[in-house]
């Protein structure tokens, strides 16, 4: 659906180090999550709830 829609954000893991568990933020910077451990590279992120970030993970497959 993201690609469909001109944009391809990483979703489905973190775009920092590729953990699948505890995706907690959205950098626009970095193009996608982060989890927990890199929350620190993006002083600008915006936090998502669990269930949103399952919900984009759900959109992007």
């Amino acid at each position: 659906m993201y690609k469909e829609a001109g944009f391809a954000p990483v979703v489905t893991h973190c775009v920092s180090c590729g953990n699948r568990q505890d995706l907690k933020a959205f950098s626009i910077a970095n193009g996608g999550m982060l989890c927990r451990n890199c929350l620190h590279i993006d002083e600008n992120k915006i936090a998502i709830p669990e269930k949103v970030a399952k919900l984009m993970a759900l959109f992007a497959g």
